[in-house]
């Protein structure tokens, strides 16, 4: 297990609701913010040797995040007034009367918070998401305690009553409320190597009983492909800080040319917790470079 990976992962737990909430002030979608905080972190990993003072990492990290949140927004109109209302909000309201009633004043509260200039409203929305202390978030936004204090205090005082409401949305969708926002940054994907293929079996015969070893059905033909005639590509899913193969994923041209098979193969509590997107991801996007025209699946 790589030191390096091992820090950066716990950099990943501790700043990802910030990152999050960073973006979210800015685009005003928690799925959008939630696919920045993502990618923000993965350009922080590549660009890590850049940083020459650990200390420095919030600011230099917020900068990061401020970047992609501008590459997401520059060139098209964003629409972003008002906020989203939470999508894993609890369905088990009392009845449609006090739901559409709790909507409608959640939406006037995120219209409000919208309209905070902006420097207040991104230390609040900092703040509320999961407790960050003023000097967290002062260290995060490169300016003094005092300062965070004073826009914490003027937006209280513009939003009064609602900021409760606003907070218990916010942190309905924070990162932390589960694993997978730093399981999908904590996994990477590679091209697959001659060792993956036990654990790759292992994971396979587990899901698929009748695939017993000797008397599979499927899996050990995925290693005798012939690459030179047939396109195929093959990767795993791992995870970065323990090495852990968490999936395994391919696409494989058939004798029709443009018609092709993929293959997903992984435990329904690591494709719960995003690993089957990320590889999904990755096989489209070979299929369309390679100009499938017809795919078959198998998960």
């Amino acid at each position: 297990m790589s030191v390096r990976h091992e820090a950066f992962a716990e950099l990943v737990i501790r700043f990802q609701d910030m990152a999050f909430a960073c973006a979210y002030s800015v685009l005003g979608d928690a799925y959008l913010a939630e696919d920045v905080a993502q990618d923000s972190f993965v350009v922080a990993w590549q660009k890590l040797d850049q940083l020459r003072e650990p200390n420095a990492f919030p600011g230099w990290f917020k900068r990061i995040v401020l970047s992609q949140c501008n590459r997401l927004t520059r060139g098209k109109r964003l629409q972003i007034v008002p906020l989203e209302i939470g999508a894993n909000s609890p369905t088990t309201e009392p009845g449609p009367h006090l739901v559409a009633e709790r909507n409608d004043l959640l939406n006037k509260v995120l219209v409000a918070i919208k309209a905070l200039p902006d420097n207040e409203r991104l230390a609040t929305t900092l703040f509320y998401v999961n407790g960050y202390t003023q000097a967290d978030i002062g260290q995060f936004l490169e300016v003094p305690v005092s300062t965070v204090n004073k826009r914490l205090h003027t937006a209280r005082q513009r939003l009064k009553a609602s900021v409760e409401l606003f907070k218990d949305n916010l942190q309905s969708q924070r990162p932390s409320r589960n694993r997978t926002f730093s399981d999908r940054v904590n996994a990477s994907l590679r091209p697959l190597i001659g060792k993956d293929w036990p654990p790759i079996k292992t994971m396979a015969y587990a899901r698929q009983q009748s695939d017993v070893p000797g008397n599979d059905l499927w899996v050990s033909r995925r290693q005798n492909s012939d690459e030179a005639k047939y396109v195929r590509r093959q990767y795993v899913a791992e995870d970065a800080t323990a090495g852990q193969i968490l999936g395994f994923g391919s696409i494989e041209q058939t004798i029709y040319l443009p018609k092709y098979r993929l293959f997903i193969v992984t435990d329904p509590g690591w494709l719960k917790r995003g690993v089957g997107d990320l590889l999904l991801e990755r096989l489209m996007s070979d299929l369309k470079e390679a100009n499938a025209v017809t795919v078959s699946c198998r998960e």
